[in-house]
Formats: structure tokens, C-alpha cells, sequence
């Protein structure tokens, strides 16, 4: 009977996804997007103090999704987000670390390529929790496609100045 259960709900998941699935369930799925959504957005109006209260609550929505569903894209990339926003940089790269494992192993050939913006993110955070030798590896795989992005990987090697030097000597 159990197996036949999680048969089922494997076989939901497959059909109408796993967001859908969760929210099916009762879990936090759209208070996770909004606050992801809110914080980027007081982001980028210079509100740091509106925009971690957002960063907060996505990160304890993210974990609470997690735990249901531990290896959703979406729920591993947004809840990195949140705690690169917090400055929990080491939970940041354990969860970016995490979703680029998670896709290696779902097959993705490239996954640099299929989701650039969780390399360059991993390398911020590890850049500021003072790992050049790691921030610089990750942005090496960053390919072109992300254009402007090269600004703000370019000025974060030029922040870290000397750790650069001595990453890329190694």
C-alpha cells in the first residue's frame, strides 16, 4: 500500500509538477515566491532593511519546502538567494553547491549553461566568505550568454584584488 502511495505521488509529480504537488499539500509555495519576488525587488530599490525581512521569510519558507521537496530548482535557487541576501553565505554555497549536484545528476550536461545565474551567485558568496580560489572557479564556468554580468564579476575580482592573483596562480 505504501509503495503504491509513493508510486502515485511520483507519478502526480511527473504530471502536473512538483510546485503544484506541493501546494497540493498545503506547503508555502506561493508565500516563497512572493517574498523572493519582494525582496529582489526592495533590492533594487535600495531598501536593505525591507528587503531582509523579505529574505527572512523566504529562507524559512525555503527550508520548510526543502524539507518536503529537497531537490527542486526552484526551491533550492530561491532559498540560496535568500541567505546570500541575509549574509549566511556558507548556507548560500551549500544550497547553490547543492542544485548544481542535483542537476548533474538529473542529467543535465551543463548545467553552467542551463542556470548561469546559480554560478555566478556561488561565486559572489564565496568571494565574500573570503574564498577567491572557489569564487574564481565558479565564475570560469559562467558562460557569455549573461552579458552585463561580466560587470559585476569583473569588479568583484578587481574587490578582491590579491586573492584573485594568488586563486588563479594555484
Amino acid at each position: 500500500m505504501l509503495r503504491m502511495i509513493k508510486v502515485l505521488l511520483v507519478g502526480l509529480s511527473l504530471v502536473i509538477g512538483a510546485a503544484a504537488v506541493a501546494h497540493a499539500w498545503g506547503l508555502p509555495v506561493s508565500g516563497f515566491n512572493r517574498h523572493v519576488d519582494a525582496a529582489l525587488q526592495k533590492e533594487r530599490w535600495s531598501k536593505a532593511d525591507e528587503a531582509k525581512e523579505h529574505w527572512r521569510q523566504a529562507a524559512e519558507l525555503g527550508e520548510e519546502l526543502l524539507a518536503s521537496i529537497p531537490d527542486r530548482a526552484a526551491f533550492l535557487m530561491g532559498t540560496a538567494r535568500a541567505y546570500y541576501g541575509l549574509g549566511d553565505y556558507a548556507k548560500s554555497v551549500e544550497l547553490y553547491e547543492r542544485m548544481i549536484r542535483f542537476r548533474s545528476e538529473a542529467g543535465d550536461p551543463d548545467p553552467a549553461k542551463s542556470f548561469p545565474w546559480v554560478y555566478v551567485y556561488l561565486g559572489l558568496a564565496y568571494a565574500k566568505s573570503g574564498d577567491a580560489a572557489k569564487a574564481v572557479q565558479r565564475w570560469q564556468q559562467v558562460g557569455p550568454s549573461i552579458g552585463a554580468v561580466y560587470g559585476v564579476i569583473e569588479s568583484e575580482l578587481a574587490r578582491l584584488g590579491d586573492g584573485v592573483k594568488k586563486a588563479e596562480v594555484q
